[in-house]
Protein backbone atom coordinates (compact mmCIF):
# COMPACT_ATOMS: atom_id res chain seq x y z
CA UNK A 1 0.00 0.00 0.00
CA UNK A 2 1.82 3.26 -1.51
CA UNK A 3 0.72 6.16 0.74
CA UNK A 4 -1.67 8.05 -1.74
CA UNK A 5 -3.58 4.56 -1.58
CA UNK A 6 -3.62 5.29 2.74
CA UNK A 7 -5.93 3.04 4.08
CA UNK A 8 -7.87 4.49 6.96
CA UNK A 9 -7.87 1.37 9.50
CA UNK A 10 -11.55 1.22 11.02
CA UNK A 11 -11.65 -0.04 14.41
CA UNK A 12 -14.09 -0.40 17.52
CA UNK A 13 -13.98 -0.71 21.07
CA UNK A 14 -16.09 -3.77 22.28
CA UNK A 15 -17.07 -3.65 25.83
CA UNK A 16 -17.63 -6.76 27.61
CA UNK A 17 -18.22 -7.63 31.63
CA UNK A 18 -14.63 -7.31 32.05
CA UNK A 19 -13.77 -4.48 30.35
CA UNK A 20 -12.95 -3.84 26.63
CA UNK A 21 -10.94 -4.96 23.57
CA UNK A 22 -10.38 -3.27 20.23
CA UNK A 23 -11.92 -5.59 17.18
CA UNK A 24 -10.51 -5.82 14.87
CA UNK A 25 -7.42 -7.14 16.45
CA UNK A 26 -3.96 -5.79 15.01
CA UNK A 27 -2.69 -8.82 12.19
CA UNK A 28 0.87 -9.61 13.38
CA UNK A 29 1.56 -10.24 10.21
CA UNK A 30 1.10 -6.64 8.74
CA UNK A 31 4.10 -5.05 9.32
CA UNK A 32 5.01 -2.57 11.31
CA UNK A 33 3.75 0.24 8.80
CA UNK A 34 0.62 -0.92 9.36
CA UNK A 35 0.90 -1.80 12.60
CA UNK A 36 1.60 1.63 13.36
CA UNK A 37 -1.92 2.79 11.34
CA UNK A 38 -3.50 0.78 13.50
CA UNK A 39 -2.26 2.27 16.88
CA UNK A 40 -2.96 5.25 15.56
CA UNK A 41 -6.69 4.24 14.40
CA UNK A 42 -7.28 3.57 18.23
CA UNK A 43 -5.26 6.60 19.60
CA UNK A 44 -8.10 8.29 17.75
CA UNK A 45 -10.67 6.31 18.74
CA UNK A 46 -9.65 6.56 22.68
CA UNK A 47 -9.13 10.41 21.91
CA UNK A 48 -12.88 10.76 20.16
CA UNK A 49 -11.37 12.17 16.91
CA UNK A 50 -12.33 11.50 13.36
CA UNK A 51 -10.98 8.34 11.98
CA UNK A 52 -7.84 9.55 9.47
CA UNK A 53 -6.99 12.48 11.42
CA UNK A 54 -3.72 11.18 11.99
CA UNK A 55 -1.84 9.90 9.32
CA UNK A 56 1.28 7.38 9.52
CA UNK A 57 4.01 7.43 6.54
CA UNK A 58 6.82 5.76 5.33
CA UNK A 59 9.71 8.30 5.59
CA UNK A 60 10.95 8.87 2.09
CA UNK A 61 14.02 10.78 3.30
CA UNK A 62 17.19 9.85 2.19
CA UNK A 63 20.71 10.22 3.63
CA UNK A 64 23.38 10.09 0.95
CA UNK A 65 21.16 9.15 -1.57
CA UNK A 66 20.28 6.15 -0.49
CA UNK A 67 16.39 5.78 0.84
CA UNK A 68 16.09 5.26 4.67
CA UNK A 69 13.92 1.98 5.43
CA UNK A 70 11.94 1.59 8.85
CA UNK A 71 11.62 5.23 9.67
CA UNK A 72 8.02 6.85 9.68
CA UNK A 73 6.83 10.75 9.34
CA UNK A 74 3.01 11.52 10.53
CA UNK A 75 0.68 14.15 9.14
CA UNK A 76 -2.05 15.66 11.53
CA UNK A 77 -4.25 18.51 10.22
CA UNK A 78 -1.57 21.20 9.15
CA UNK A 79 1.17 19.65 11.04
CA UNK A 80 3.77 16.88 10.10
CA UNK A 81 6.61 15.74 11.09
CA UNK A 82 9.74 13.00 11.03
CA UNK A 83 8.46 10.28 14.04
CA UNK A 84 11.96 8.16 13.65
CA UNK A 85 11.82 4.43 14.05
CA UNK A 86 8.84 2.01 15.16
CA UNK A 87 9.55 2.10 18.28
CA UNK A 88 9.93 5.78 18.53
CA UNK A 89 6.58 6.10 16.36
CA UNK A 90 4.74 3.65 18.85
CA UNK A 91 5.79 6.80 21.77
CA UNK A 92 4.89 9.26 19.97
CA UNK A 93 1.18 8.21 19.23
CA UNK A 94 0.80 7.27 22.57
CA UNK A 95 1.66 10.67 24.03
CA UNK A 96 -0.57 11.57 21.09
CA UNK A 97 -3.44 10.04 22.38
CA UNK A 98 -2.64 11.20 25.87
CA UNK A 99 -2.86 14.72 24.84
CA UNK A 100 -6.16 14.19 22.62
CA UNK A 101 -7.69 12.76 25.59
CA UNK A 102 -6.56 15.72 27.67
CA UNK A 103 -7.69 18.51 25.26
CA UNK A 104 -11.27 16.51 24.83
CA UNK A 105 -12.30 16.54 28.63
CA UNK A 106 -11.00 20.26 28.90
CA UNK A 107 -13.72 21.09 25.59
CA UNK A 108 -16.49 19.31 27.38
CA UNK A 109 -15.79 21.26 30.67
CA UNK A 110 -16.61 24.56 28.66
Amino acid sequence: MSDIDYEVPVVRRVQNGHGSHIEPEFDRDAGELNHLRWHAAVAELDAGMAPGSLRILNSHGTINGVYVVGEYNYMCKNASGTLGTFRQAWGWINGFRQGAEVMSRLEAQR
